[in-house]
């Protein structure tokens, strides 16, 4: 085990899991976007926008990622398969 520093530089912090790794291993990915009901994120997007500013974007790995939108499927695909459940438990109580 190497118990040397990243290099900043060279290296990015994964804002999910902590840790360090190559660029190669994740992307970058920029914060919500404002919108009406966030008005101060709304300004700072503009802002952002027409000074080419990309400091606020964050790094997150493929494997973070990956669980990330597997969850997602998980959490939509039982929403889904409870509303159907309903649907067949009210269709079956009204024959």
């Amino acid at each position: 085990m190497d118990s040397e520093l990243p290099d900043i530089k060279t290296h990015r912090i994964c804002r999910s899991c902590g840790e360090w790794l190559k660029p190669e291993y994740g992307s970058m990915y920029a914060k919500e976007r404002g919108s009406l009901f966030t008005p101060g994120a709304l300004v700072r997007d503009i802002v952002s926008d027409v000074s080419g500013d990309t400091s606020h974007c964050y790094f997150r790995c493929h494997d973070c990622e990956g669980k990330r939108k597997m969850r997602r499927v998980y959490v939509f695909g039982g929403l889904i398969i409870l509303v159907l459940l309903v649907c067949l438990a009210r269709y079956l109580l009204e024959n």
